[in-house]
């Protein structure tokens, strides 16, 4: 079997490419890289942008990278598909109270949703939303085992 050493990205279809990497940046805090790399986007904008952040939790990081597509390619519905990303008890706090706020401050056009949906595991909670081009995501607290 592959010796995997850690997850790397995950790659999300968008429509607008420079929309999605502002909403992606002023919602989750994620910041362009690699832009002065000549195959990556904004110096060649066929290529996917990426973003990087976080950290904190379990010293991990995040990476996600933006490829457009036609808004005719767009997938309105993921049969449960999603990408999820960790935040620690203090932030869960805050987003359960708040995602909806900064959803609707970071909306980009008039069909965008931003409805979240509160979702109780009994040793997870997840806040699920979209983004602009409908892509599911969760931000998800585990409880600690005592």
């Amino acid at each position: 079997s592959v010796k995997l050493s850690q997850f790397d990205h995950v790659c999300l279809a968008v429509t607008d490419i420079e929309a999605s990497t502002n909403w992606f940046a002023s919602t989750l805090g994620l910041r362009l890289a690699h832009e002065d790399e000549d195959h990556f986007y904004p110096k060649c904008s066929e290529s996917p942008a990426f973003l990087t952040g976080g950290g904190g939790v379990a010293g991990g990081s995040v990476a996600v990278a933006l490829l457009a597509i036609p808004k005719e390619k767009r997938v309105d519905d993921h049969q449960g598909a999603h990408v999820a990303f960790r935040v620690d008890i203090e932030e869960w706090d805050r987003c359960k109270s708040e995602l909806g706020k900064v959803l609707e401050k970071n909306k980009v056009h008039s069909s965008q949703r931003v409805d979240v949906e509160y979702c109780d595991y009994g040793i997870q909670q997840s806040l699920f939303f979209h983004d602009p081009d409908h892509n599911v995501l969760e931000l998800t607290c585990w409880k600690e085992r005592k």
